[in-house]
Formats: structure tokens, sequence, C-alpha cells
């Protein structure tokens, strides 16, 4: 079991976002947790930490490696998915495999 405590099913895939800075740069001005949730300043970068057993298989099939694995960097889309968070807190975010946008970083 990964650190998120979920398994994903089918083509889905866990990522933990990017925590984004809470302040504005080049000046003092906070956005409070409930204000990000509410206007959905949603996070588009992250890792991935669980892949399901049926994402990119298309890929697979056709002979090629899949797009993505656990541990890289990728960006997805900004509303995709589901936000979750673990037992400790820690959010994730459950996405289609077809959400994900780019690899940035391999791992």
């Amino acid at each position: 079991m990964n650190d998120s405590g979920m398994e994903p099913l089918g083509y889905r895939v866990i990522i933990k976002p990017d925590v984004r800075d809470e302040t504005y740069k080049g000046s003092s001005i906070v956005i409070p947790e409930d204000a990000r949730n509410k206007y959905e300043i949603a996070e588009t970068e992250g890792v991935i930490v669980a892949v399901g057993p049926s994402a990119w298989q298309e890929e697979v099939k056709a002979g090629q490696p899949p797009d993505a694995k656990v541990g890289d960097r990728v960006v997805f889309s900004q509303h995709a998915g589901q936000l979750r968070r673990n037992a400790e807190g820690v959010r994730y975010r459950i996405i289609n495999d077809h959400d994900v946008i780019a690899v940035t970083q391999r791992a």
C-alpha cells in the first residue's frame, strides 16, 4: 500500500499534488484554506503515488510503454478527479489516466 492509504481501481491514478504557496508573490495577501477550497484554486502538478491496473493499457497493448508511472512528476487537468485526504490529512487527487497532460520529470 502507498502513503495515500488508497488503491486506485481501473484506469485511475492517485497523485499527491504540490502544495501551493499561500501568499501572492510580492505581496502580503494570504489565501486562507477555506477560500482556496471554495474557489477551487486547484493544483495542477504533482507526483504519481499509485496507478490502477488498467491505467494506460491501450499504450501497453500497442507495444508502447505506459505514459507515466509511480514516482513521475506530472501536470494534470485543473478540475480533474476528486480531492481526498488520508488519515494524516495529506491531500491526494484521484484522476483518470487521460487527465494526465504531461510528464515533467521521470522517476
